[in-house]
């Protein structure tokens, strides 16, 4: 334990991660405030709809972003005191946001064809063009956020990533209560949300860089930073579609109202990952800097530490779910007892998850992004088929395995390449020690 508080590696990781879990918390808290108003006010088909239009955006905001978010960390690491790292950020803004402008036009074209041909719910089209608003913005944030958070101002971009869910209830309960709003109200609320963090995040980030000296000032091309980018955007890519085919395909095989349903389960499921978001939000950028230093036991140490930290920190609530599934569903309205039993099989799912640490940034921020693109290939390829087999027979507990089993499989994957290469276990095996 001694040694423990005199790591300064470690003492940044326990820092780092307590004021993201913390924010993550309020803004968890927030979030759920925004669901149960949104559930209870207008019911299960209303929360489908606002999943399944975000779940289309998603899509447009990944492939927009250029798998640009992860990459920039990376770019942080290795271009710390170097002119260059502002270069490569105006590179990658100018692209993604290029892109993002131009498939919002696209999808706005097409949205009667996805909302009528695809999900058979003609509602679902006025959802979907309020929520292509917030493509743009979101794309936007979402890089200069990583950006902040790749030097280690974690608080700053913790605030400012999190700030979205208090700026969604807020601008709802205006709607609900004030003007009155009907059935769009989640859509038009997700967009001042992001125009709000947009706003902030380039405020914040503009101040920031003016204020930054360099010693060197080197050269990096487009080709590079596409180089890295992109097989992080495949990756990246792979895990929306391991997190939205669920919903989507739901949507697709069934009815918005189990859209809704699941899409609760679900939620409530990856609270037993919030730890691991918030240790990841600390790890991604050190990993980063102590592997390109060859700093290779105060790697080891990182690594060892972070994911007993998520374990123990996470295994409590997969306990509390097992035990009160119906209750804690029952807070949303009588509907969504339906989902219990999804509930149950998507916290298993992430158990195993948390018990695997952060074994996917470890992977991108070493240099094994390709490998690691690879095995979320798979198990998306893997989660679309068993959504396919098992949502007609089993509609929600169905999409629930599916996304389960997909999960364990990247999971245990990564940590057997891992530990085949560098010899390390990133994982914790409880009984194990």
């Amino acid at each position: 334990m001694l040694s423990m508080r005199h790591d300064s590696h470690l003492g940044e990781v326990i820092r780092g991660t307590s004021w993201a879990m913390g924010t993550k918390i309020l803004a968890l808290l927030f979030g759920y405030g925004f669901i149960l108003l949104i559930s209870n006010i207008f019911g299960a088909r209303v929360v489908g709809l606002f999943n399944l239009s975000f779940a289309v955006v998603s899509i447009i905001t990944l492939i927009s972003q250029m798998g640009f978010p992860i990459a920039v960390l990376r770019f942080v690491g290795e271009y710390s005191d170097d002119h260059a790292l502002l270069d490569v950020l105006k590179k990658m803004l100018f692209l993604s946001g290029g892109i993002s402008l131009a498939l919002t036009l696209v999808f706005y074209e097409y949205s009667d064809f996805i909302a009528i041909t695809i999900f058979h719910d003609p509602k679902l089209r006025d959802f979907l063009i309020i929520m292509l608003l917030s493509v743009p913005f979101s794309v936007v944030s979402g890089l200069l956020v990583e950006f902040v958070r790749g030097l280690r101002l974690i608080r700053s971009s913790e605030l400012i990533r999190n700030s979205l869910s208090l700026f969604k209830l807020v601008i709802a309960l205006l709607l609900v209560f004030g003007l009155r709003c009907g059935d769009l109200t989640p859509n038009i609320a997700q967009v001042g949300g992001a125009i709000f963090v947009c706003l902030i995040a380039v405020s914040f980030v503009w101040n920031m860089v003016r204020k930054m000296t360099f010693t060197k000032a080197s050269e990096v091309s487009s080709g590079k930073i596409l180089n890295v980018s992109i097989p992080m955007l495949v990756t990246t890519s792979m895990f929306v579609v391991l997190g939205l085919t669920d919903k989507i395909m739901l949507g697709i095989l069934s009815t918005s109202y189990e859209v809704g349903i699941y899409s609760v389960a679900l939620r409530l499921a990856t609270i037993t990952s919030i730890t691991l978001v918030a240790v990841n939000t600390i790890v991604a950028p050190k990993f980063s800097e102590l592997y390109w230093s060859d700093r290779m036991d105060d790697l080891k140490r990182v690594v060892s530490f972070s994911t007993r930290l998520i374990f123990f920190l996470s295994a409590p609530i997969l306990l509390i779910y097992f035990l009160f599934s119906h209750q804690i569903l029952a807070l949303f309205g009588k509907e969504f007892v339906l989902g219990s039993v999804a509930l149950i099989i998507l916290s298993a799912g992430q158990l195993i998850n948390a018990m695997s640490g952060s074994v996917g940034y470890f992977m991108n921020m070493t240099g094994n992004q390709t490998v690691f693109r690879n095995i979320v290939m798979f198990a998306a390829g893997m989660n679309i088929l068993l959504n396919y087999l098992l949502i007609p027979r089993f509609g929600l507990n169905g999409a629930a395995l599916a996304t389960a089993a997909s999960m364990i499989n990247w999971n245990l994957s990564a940590l057997f390449f891992v530990k085949i290469k560098s010899k390390l276990y990133v994982g914790y095996l409880p009984f194990r020690g």
